[in-house]
């Protein structure tokens, strides 16, 4: 919808002030969502600008990607498969693996390899 011409970037942006409204949620007009994005629970979802989520991600509610830094323009990036329980906060450069799981609350800031678990805050990467 983004690409289409006049019309495309509006609405884009109209789409992101109802989903703000209905569901207390925000996806960064910059961010990059593939395919098959699963939200069960729509509430209180923060993806921040340049963000980066791949294929059939799972994200539960009350979850936050973004920066780590203001200032400086490292954001997350998840493939494909990943799933991030409720409440959980992934900061900063970080990379979450291939069908990799965050765990419930769990505050990452240091990569997740594919098929790992990061649980706990500060999380403990295993797997």
């Amino acid at each position: 919808m983004r690409t289409w011409p006049l019309v495309g970037g509006p609405l884009f942006r109209l789409g992101l002030f109802l989903l703000e409204m209905t569901w207390s949620s925000e996806i960064g007009a910059e961010a990059r969502i593939g395919g098959g994005l699963y939200m069960p629970h729509p509430f209180g979802i923060v993806i921040g600008n340049g963000c980066v989520v791949r294929e059939n991600v799972t994200v539960l509610q009350n979850v936050t990607l973004g920066r780590r830094d203001p200032s400086r323009g490292d954001v997350p990036t998840v493939s494909n498969g990943a799933m991030i329980g409720a409440g959980a906060v992934v900061l900063g450069s970080v990379a979450i693996g291939v069908d990799a799981r965050i765990a419930a609350n769990a505050l990452v800031l240091d990569d997740v390899p594919d098929g790992g678990l990061a649980i706990g805050n500060p999380a403990t990467i295993r797997g």
